[in-house]
């Protein structure tokens, strides 16, 4: 028994897949889409997720400088503001 060519005669037979006049017919033929076998579907459970603990340092003062982003002073009495300030001034 041929499983790809059951005709063995030597007659040709339309084939829709092949769409032409082939050695095989619509149903044997070897282009035809088999039905794919049941393939166990993997669970795939979501990795715990990493605790992450932000730590942040207390600063010794609650005054915050937006000038060069440091702690201990505001804006208006840093050093650096200062200077640029002065720079500008004078030009």
């Amino acid at each position: 028994m041929h499983l790809s060519s059951p005709h063995t005669s030597g007659e040709r037979y339309f084939c829709d897949h092949c769409d032409a006049m082939m050695d095989h017919d619509t149903e044997s033929c070897p282009h035809r889409t088999r039905p794919k076998p049941d393939v166990p579907k993997i669970e795939v459970s979501e990795a715990p997720s990493a605790k992450v603990e932000e730590v942040t340092e207390t600063p010794s003062s609650e005054e915050f400088c937006e000038f060069c982003s440091e702690y201990g002073h505001d804006t208006f009495s840093c050093p650096s503001f200062q200077l640029r300030r002065r720079a500008s001034k004078s030009s």
